[in-house]
C-alpha cells in the first residue's frame, strides 16, 4: 500500500504470544512487507516479552518494529463531563458494574518490566505509567458506544481523554470505520487510527495507518500521532470481503476474537 511520500503502519498486531494468536514472528513481518507497511507494533495481550525476536527480522528487511502491549484494564462506567460537550447519562443499572478495556500502549521500551499492579489495573494509571515515557503512547482498541467485549464505553473514553490520558482512538478495525467513534476522536482532539488487530498473518495490514510523508523512527512516529497528522486506511478488497460476509460468519468472526 506504501506510496511515495506516506508512511504505513498497523499499530495493533498480535503474535503467539497472545493466548489468541498464531503468527510466528517471522510471518508477522513477511505479512508486513508483503501488505507494503512502514512498521508495525507488537501489541501481544499483557506481555512485550516476545518484541525482540520480532524487532530483529524486522530490522533485517528495513521495517520498524513498536514495542507495545494490549492492556486488559478494569473500569466503572459513570458519567462524563467535558467542556463544551452535553453530559452523556448511563443507565443507572450499569454505573457499578465492572466493565474490561482493552487500550493500546506502544513506545515503552521492552526491557521495562510491567509493573505488579498490571493485572487488570484502571485504565487511568495504565496511561499514566505509558507517558511517563518520553513515547508512550495510548489508543483506544475498539471503542464502542455502549462498551462490551473489551472495549471502552463513550463515557470511559470522555473521560480518560478529559484528564489527557488517550492519543489516539482506534477508529477503524476489520469491521470497517466506526464514523461515530471517528466524530468522538474530532471532538476531543484525538488521532484517528486504523489498525487489523491481526491474530493471524493474512489479517496484518488490512487496516492501518496512514501518515503524510517518510517517518524514519520512533520519534517521529510518536510526533505524528501527538500531530493528529493519522488517516485510517482500509483495503479496498478487504473491506468489500467483509461486506460480503453473511450475518452468520460475521457473528462467529465477532465472537472468535471477543468470546472463544
Amino acid at each position: 500500500m506504501k506510496e511515495n511520500l506516506q508512511s504505513f503502519f498497523d499499530f495493533h498486531v498480535h503474535s503467539s504470544r497472545s493466548p489468541d494468536g498464531s503468527s510466528t514472528p517471522k510471518q508477522i513481518v513477511e505479512a508486513a512487507v508483503t501488505r507494503g507497511l512502514t512498521g508495525f507494533a507488537l501489541t501481544d495481550h499483557d506481555t512485550m516479552a516476545g518484541f525482540p525476536e520480532v524487532e530483529e527480522l524486522a530490522k533485517d528487511n528495513g521495517l520498524i518494529a513498536i514495542s507495545g502491549a494490549e492492556i486488559t484494564s478494569t473500569y466503572t462506567p459513570r458519567f462524563f463531563e467535558f467542556p463544551g460537550i452535553k453530559k452523556l447519562h448511563i443507565p443507572r443499572q450499569t454505573i457499578r458494574r465492572p466493565s474490561v478495556a482493552h487500550l493500546l500502549v506502544m513506545g515503552i521500551p521492552h526491557e521495562e518490566n510491567l509493573p505488579k499492579w498490571w493485572r487488570f489495573p484502571s485504565p487511568s494509571k495504565v496511561a499514566e505509567w505509558t507517558h511517563s515515557f518520553e513515547n508512550g503512547v495510548v489508543i483506544a482498541a475498539h471503542p464502542k458506544k455502549n462498551g462490551g467485549a473489551s472495549s471502552l464505553d463513550q463515557a470511559g473514553v470522555f473521560n480518560l481523554a478529559k484528564d489527557g490520558h488517550l492519543d489516539g482512538l482506534e477508529v477503524a478495525n476489520p469491521l470497517g470505520i466506526n464514523h461515530e467513534v471517528e466524530r468522538w476522536a474530532n471532538e476531543l482532539g484525538l488521532a484517528k487510527i486504523g489498525n487489523s488487530d491481526s491474530h493471524e498473518p493474512d489479517k496484518l495490514g488490512t487496516v492501518g495507518t496512514v501518515f503524510p510523508g517518510e517517518l524514519k523512527n520512533l520519534e517521529e512516529i510518536v510526533a505524528a500521532i501527538r500531530d493528529k497528522k493519522a488517516e485510517p486506511y482500509v483495503a479496498t478488497a478487504f473491506e468489500q470481503q467483509q461486506k460480503e460476509l453473511t450475518r452468520g460468519e460475521k457473528l462467529w468472526e465477532w465472537t472468535c476474537r471477543n468470546i472463544l
